[in-house]
């Protein structure tokens, strides 16, 4: 294939594969056709297109190579499909750390500093609800999260079947 023409490279294979009179579905001719296509666009359809005969052959080699002219316009800094050529540099080289901790879907506490514990021990506060006169392994909104628990055991199977609501007084965050 001649750089960055595609649409040359399949109307002529296609020509020639007719005139020789060869089915353009057997795999010895599909084999041919890939063999005309670039290493890393061969690589890209099998890995995400899975092509089976001319028809997807031709349109997984299509679909990869409009995406790669696609990265190819961002990283030289043509603004296709948006971002700036450092911020996609930046999100395709760019290594997770090693040491992060993986979130998922929840979301990170705020920790203390000694300094604030301290002083919060010092005030007689509630690590949990912020206010005096208990600590947060007493804290009565605490003991409302958990508002309803019960428990039941068959006799027949000895299983035990658990079911617990659990509420909270403090409002979800968007964050």
């Amino acid at each position: 294939m001649v750089k960055d023409n595609l649409n040359d490279f399949i109307s002529w294979f296609q020509n020639l594969a007719n005139k020789a009179g060869y089915n353009l579905d057997q795999w010895v001719t599909l084999d041919l056709f890939q063999n005309g296509l670039p290493n890393n666009l061969v690589w890209n359809c099998v890995k995400f297109d899975h092509p089976y005969n001319w028809a997807t052959w031709t349109d997984s080699a299509w679909q990869q190579h409009e995406e790669y002219i696609q990265l190819s316009n961002w990283l030289k800094g043509n603004k296709v499909m948006g971002g700036t050529r450092e911020q996609w540099t930046d999100a395709l080289t760019r290594c997770q750390d090693p040491n992060a901790m993986d979130l998922g879907r929840t979301r990170a506490c705020a920790t203390m500093t000694e300094d604030e514990k301290t002083k919060w021990i010092k005030e007689g506060k509630c690590f949990q609800c912020d206010q005096k006169g208990h600590i947060s392994h007493f804290c009565p909104q605490k003991n409302n999260r958990i508002t309803e628990a019960s428990t039941s055991s068959s006799p027949s199977n000895n299983a035990v079947i658990a079911t617990a609501t659990i509420s909270s007084n403090k409002a979800l965050l968007a964050d």
